[in-house]
């Protein structure tokens, strides 16, 4: 692949990583599908032992104004992060974790047109965040990330319409 491909991008990272002496495991598995994180954790319970931390940045960009957006549609957005969310909470709720970092969006406080599900997604996680601080010794954190400059995926949405408009 070329230098612009993302999994190319993705490998010379995680390399990067591992040159810098992390041990990584890399795992292909859906956060809303509580199958396949079960499986996910016994594959680093038997790799490293013991969760210390997670840090949550699932997500799916939203798009389409609420008029025509079908429950389908907003259930796509909605799922990484709420179902995700929960997951991780049910699938960690006998590990004694350092921090639960949530990586949530500014449109969770300041609201984007046409962005209901997404806004609807990260308000959940700020909510979530709460809920466990207030109700359990974990620090959990939910992080309002405003549109990162090189990764995340307004960079996906900015190349995916950079090559449409090349086409």
């Amino acid at each position: 692949h070329d230098e612009l491909d993302d999994t190319s991008s993705k490998i010379r990272r995680i390399r990067r990583i591992e040159r810098l002496g992390a041990d990584v495991l890399t795992i292909s598995a859906d956060v809303a599908d509580m199958n396949q994180m079960e499986a996910a954790k016994t594959r680093i319970d038997q790799e490293f032992g013991q969760i210390h931390g997670v840090i949550h940045a699932a997500g799916i960009a939203g798009g389409g104004m609420i008029q025509v957006k079908t429950a389908e549609a907003a259930e796509r957005v909605l799922a990484p992060k709420v179902k995700g969310t929960l997951n991780l909470g049910r699938l960690l709720d006998d590990v004694t974790l350092d921090f639960f970092v949530l990586c949530s969006s500014v449109s969770a406080v300041r609201g984007v047109t046409g962005q209901v599900d997404y806004c609807a997604a990260n308000s959940f996680l700020d909510a979530y965040s709460f809920l466990k601080n207030s109700t359990t010794d974990t620090l959990t954190v939910s992080i309002n990330w405003d549109t990162w400059q090189e990764v995340g995926m307004a960079v996906k949405a900015v190349k995916g319409l950079d090559k449409r408009i090349i086409k």
